[in-house]
Formats: structure tokens, sequence, C-alpha cells
């Protein structure tokens, strides 16, 4: 493929899930696993073992996955396991310091209750800076264009 720079190897090819993106790295999820590989150039970092996996995202360091259709949070700098929880269905959903999972139910957790070793608190917008690692594919005209 044309301009591609790396490829991650999963587990599996049947259970396509789209993976996150942050902190440097990418978070993919496949038949059996919860993998993490560095962003620029591909090396594998840590691996889950965690059943089929439905859906991946991350927030605040904890990469969140329905695995074996429960949602679970991992560390997303090592993938130690912090918490096991509710059942779900699909990609667990972050938002204003709650995860959502559903399946029949919706359920929503505070994420300071999931990880209460890990700090929470939002970033200094004066710090954040733009990953350079990473090139838009569509400029935000060819976006809107596309829509």
């Amino acid at each position: 493929m044309r301009g591609q720079g790396w490829t991650g190897t999963l587990s599996g090819t049947s259970c396509p899930v789209a993976p996150a993106v942050a902190y440097g790295m990418v978070f993919a999820g496949d038949c059996s696993y919860v993998s993490a590989f560095n962003a620029p150039n591909g090396t594998p970092a840590w691996t889950f073992s965690g059943g089929a996996v439905t859906g991946v995202s991350v927030a605040n360091h904890i990469v969140y996955a329905c695995a074996s259709n429960a949602i679970v949070a991992l560390n997303a700098g090592n993938g130690a396991l912090l918490w096991t929880g509710a059942y779900c269905s699909g990609v667990p959903l972050v938002a204003n310091g709650i995860v959502y999972g559903s399946n029949s139910f919706i359920y929503a957790f505070t994420i300071p209750s999931l990880s209460p070793g890990i700090a929470h608190a939002a970033p200094v917008v004066a710090n954040l800076r733009r990953e350079r690692s990473l090139r838009a594919t569509r400029t935000p005209e060819q976006f809107a264009l596309n829509r």
C-alpha cells in the first residue's frame, strides 16, 4: 500500500475492531487480545489477554475495552488490568468523567471509582502539544466537501 508506514500483527482477522490512538500509542483489539503499539513505528508495547474484543477507547491514560462482553479498564502505559465491569457489546464510550457500556441496558461508571491510583485531572491547555507523528489524510476543507 502506498504510504503505509508499518503493520502490526493481531491474533485474528475475523474480529475487526477500530483502533484508538492516544499518547503516541495505537490501541487495538482482536479475537483474543487488546494490544498496544508505538504509533510512529509499530513496535509492540504490551498485550492483554481478555477474550474477543468488540470495541476499544482511551481516555485519561486508561484503555477501555469490551472484551468477552465485559468492560475492562487497562493502564495505557503497561496494559495492567485496573478494573472489570458490566456487560457490553460494543465500544465503551468515555465522556465527562464517565465510561458507558451497553447491551440491553446502559451502564455508567465514574472514572475515579474505576482506578483510584491514577490521576484524573484535566490537562493544562498550555501544556498540550501537537502529535507530529500522525498525519492528516484530508484537510478540514476536504472533509467538509465530502460530507
